[in-house]
């Protein structure tokens, strides 16, 4: 039987996720079914700008996001 892997990530990956894609269809191969695992390709693509990636926000303070602090200072 062949099954044809379909996963919507990128490899090379340490993430979970793709560590849990190859150890999937390394059990499938070894109870003897052919395996196929296709992935998207990786492509370069432009990111955001900050002040694009920031034009949402509430509030910002020198390119980052600023939050109201939550923990006590230490």
């Amino acid at each position: 039987m062949t099954v044809l892997y379909l996963a919507d990530t990128r490899f090379p990956i340490e993430r979970a996720n793709g560590a849990q894609t190859m150890a999937t269809c390394h059990a499938l191969a070894g109870r003897g079914l052919d395996v196929t695992l296709v992935v998207r390709p990786d492509t370069v693509r432009p990111s955001l700008t900050p002040e694009q990636a920031l034009s949402g926000a509430p509030a910002q303070e020198q390119q980052r996001f600023k939050v109201p602090q939550i923990l006590g200072e230490d």
